[in-house]
């Protein structure tokens, strides 16, 4: 991709007006095209200042375990002295500690997730720091230059509208792929979890108010009552069937119970849990229309006639007359080989599924 697009596909991002969390989840994802980077991290900050639960492109569950001994006392004692309105990027490791490649969060925490190189960007709302969106590099790669601080620097203000903006939790989902497995006793205790479950049952736990639990992997109540419908069925009792669904910030998690082993009267039969994440349906018609041939405009277009918009409100919203408009839809039309709006998400949908197949086709071979 082009970086001009990959710029685009990232401004457009931040204007979704999706969950900041699924927002940042994507662009820490999808900024490795503009400014090559890996293990990317955003922690955002309670009011207070310290660090939440980070959100990260790659999921170490046990480098999170040692963020939480090892963050909180350098935020206190080295970040929180920074300037950030002089400095909204610092990609020198020396300005947050002296000797910093000597720190505890270094060499604890930074070096075993291959995180060397870093550039850190402030992320202020309102005059207030609510977060820190760290960017790094191994140290088999070079520092960040001053053309990736400058493309930053630009990326900056649209990820503080990203998290600033008011969001709503989306209608629409579908399947992000993304699985795991919990298996636990017939009285909910965890006796093992693969490692995607792990960060699934973590973004689950957020922002309820039904029970959930924010900082710690166990089951919540309700994957409780799971265990405990399952068993009532298989002795004949009345109980609602072992499935749930529950929507937050993050997506939809729909968690189904089941037997691992032969019901009985004796102790110790295993349930298994799965979780499936599903994702925002404009997240995914967004994320499939980045690698279609149609100019950054029309891929605008595109994406609010997929939303049912109008062609006067797109006009409005692109502050481009109606002729315009109807000259774009022409073109996504030829492009994509339709020839009403009623194809065009039928059509997405079904390109999105030909290249997740693609990039599983890519993925085995390469395993």
């Amino acid at each position: 991709m082009k970086q001009s697009n990959a710029l685009a596909y990232l401004r457009q991002l931040c204007c979704l007006q999706l969950p900041k969390e699924v927002v940042l989840g994507e662009f820490l994802r999808s900024v490795h095209s503009v400014i090559p980077s890996e293990n990317n991290v955003y922690t955002p900050l309670d009011p207070l200042g310290f660090p939440a639960i980070p959100i990260t492109d790659v999921f170490m569950p046990e480098i999170l375990e040692v963020a939480r001994l090892v963050l909180p006392h350098f935020i206190i004692h080295h970040l929180a002295k920074i300037d950030y309105k002089r400095y909204p990027i610092v990609d020198d490791p020396n300005m947050i500690g002296d000797n910093f490649y000597r720190s505890d969060l270094y060499n604890l925490l930074w070096r075993p997730a291959s995180q060397h190189h870093m550039m850190l960007a402030h992320i202020e709302i309102n005059k207030m720091l609510v977060g820190r969106l760290f960017l790094y590099r191994p140290s088999t790669s070079k520092a960040f230059n001053s053309t990736e601080h400058t493309l930053f620097l630009q990326l900056l203000p649209y990820v503080m509208h990203a998290v600033n903006q008011p969001a709503q939790l989306p209608v629409d989902y579908e399947l992000s792929g993304d699985t795991g497995l919990i298996v636990a006793d017939s009285k909910g205790q965890i006796i093992y979890l693969t490692q995607r479950a792990k960060l699934l049952l973590l973004q689950a736990n957020q922002q309820d108010d039904k029970g959930f639990v924010i900082n710690s992997i166990k089951l919540p109540p309700c994957l409780l009552r799971l265990c405990q419908n399952l068993e009532a069925i298989f002795v004949n009792k009345n109980a609602p069937p072992p499935s749930v669904t529950h929507n937050n910030v993050f997506g939809r998690f729909v968690f189904r119970a089941y037997w691992l082993e032969h019901q009985g009267n004796e102790p110790g039969n295993l349930i298994g849990i799965t979780i499936e994440h599903h994702e925002p349906q404009q997240l995914k018609i967004f994320r499939t229309l980045r690698d279609l041939p149609l100019s950054p405009v029309q891929k605008e277009v595109a994406m609010m006639l997929a939303n049912g918009e109008s062609s006067e409100k797109i006009g409005e919203c692109l502050h481009i007359k109606y002729t315009t408009v109807k000259d774009h839809i022409r073109k996504i039309f030829d492009k994509l080989d339709i020839h009403r709006r009623e194809e065009l998400l039928p059509r997405l949908k079904a390109l999105e599924t030909s290249q997740s197949l693609s990039e599983e086709i890519i993925r085995s071979k390469l395993n």
